[in-house]
């Protein structure tokens, strides 16, 4: 994550605390951009969904640049670099399977690094409909993995919002 996108990613979650619902990151990897959502959520609890065992199976376009496996992080320098903050759950297995038992769990603001189209659509799905209004979704990787952005296309076209982009890799979509 570059610092144009840290800080983004810090202003937007700076911003949505005061909505008063919980905060998730889909794509935790070694918890930098989940620390610097600590850093900025207040008291609102936040929900870190990943393999930890790294990506799942790519999809046929997807392999030029990504492979099974890959951002694989241990779970426990996780749980050791986020202690410190209060309302932090995580949350590991594959998504959208780890979100069971969450019942009516609203959100305001969601960091979606999935990098894949399948994971990007699961996120999308999952958290759109939990989004109190004005909540934020950010994208990372929006401009540079073709499958984030195509999730996001086909998401949005049966949606009244639009995508956003941003001067980064990250594009952001608020919900109405």
């Amino acid at each position: 994550m570059t610092g144009s996108e840290a800080f983004i990613l810090h202003s937007l979650t700076q911003s949505q605390e005061s909505l008063g619902a919980a905060m998730a990151e889909l794509g935790v990897y070694e918890g930098s951009s989940a620390q610097i959502i600590c850093e900025a959520k207040g008291d609102s609890p936040l929900y870190l969904f990943d393999t930890f065992a790294g990506l799942p199976k790519p999809g046929p376009d997807e392999t030029r640049w990504l492979k099974q496996g890959q951002y694989s992080a241990s779970f426990a320098a996780v749980e050791d670099r986020l202690c410190a903050y209060r309302s932090v759950r995580l949350r590991p297995g594959l998504f959208p399977e780890s979100t069971v038992g969450m019942g009516d769990v609203q959100f305001s603001m969601v960091h979606l690094d999935a990098d894949l189209y399948s994971s990007t659509l699961a996120g999308l799905e999952y958290f759109y409909p939990r989004m109190v209004s004005t909540g934020i979704i950010l994208l990372h990787d929006y401009s540079t993995l073709p499958g984030v952005a195509q999730a996001v296309t086909e998401y949005l076209s049966s949606k009244r919002e639009a995508v956003i982009e941003l001067p980064t890799t990250q594009a952001m979509i608020v919900v109405r």
